[in-house]
């Protein structure tokens, strides 16, 4: 894989491919094991269908007060069946997915469409924004990233990594694998 604007190949620093977590560079084109690439296309799909969305310890993405209007802020709940907390995940022709709430029939949305640690997740009117789109990105164990379709350095996360708190703010945070970033996908009831 080489930049079209600098000519460098995508590389593994040092050359270190078996070690876990080695940072990738640009570097000059070397015909080297560390900057050949192998593609596996991904078949998975996620269904569009009705799910709960839980974080690791069971607690469920939920609207403020069971709330259905157009500004109203994430939290998680504990996993209680309501319309507050059952989401239709649609994927879009772009292959990002809208989560939209069934009780509401508005979509999560990263307020503001501002891009920065701390920004609040909410419900807002259906706009066709990146602000919400998102790419879910599966994990080994079967669970996923929620990860912005505006730039996958954005995810999707439990304020202060709080995943078993009630009430717990969601929130848009820098991608950093940790498990206040790391979702499930259950049946509602």
């Amino acid at each position: 894989l080489q930049s079209s604007c600098s000519g460098k190949a995508l590389d593994i620093q040092w050359g270190a491919m078996y070690t876990p977590n080695t940072p990738l560079q640009l570097w000059d084109t070397n015909d080297t094991e560390a900057q050949k690439w192998h593609f596996t296309r991904y078949s998975g799909n996620i269904p569009t269908s009705t799910y709960s969305k839980l974080t690791a310890t069971g607690a469920a993405i939920d609207m403020t007060g069971g709330q259905t209007s157009n500004g109203t802020p994430i939290q998680l709940w504990s996993k209680n069946g309501s319309g507050a907390q059952v989401w239709r995940i649609e994927k879009q022709a772009d292959g990002a997915y809208t989560i939209i709430n069934a009780a509401s029939g508005r979509p999560l949305d990263v307020r503001n469409a501002q891009f920065t640690n701390g920004s609040r997740i909410q419900i807002w009117n259906s706009n066709g924004s990146c602000a919400q789109k998102w790419n879910l990105i599966a994990k080994n164990d079967g669970k996923y990233e929620v990860l912005s379709a505006c730039s996958n350095t954005w995810a999707l996360d439990v304020s202060g990594g709080k995943i078993s708190t009630a009430g717990a703010p969601v929130q848009l945070y820098t991608r950093n694998g940790s498990g206040a970033q790391v979702w499930t996908l259950g049946t509602p009831w």
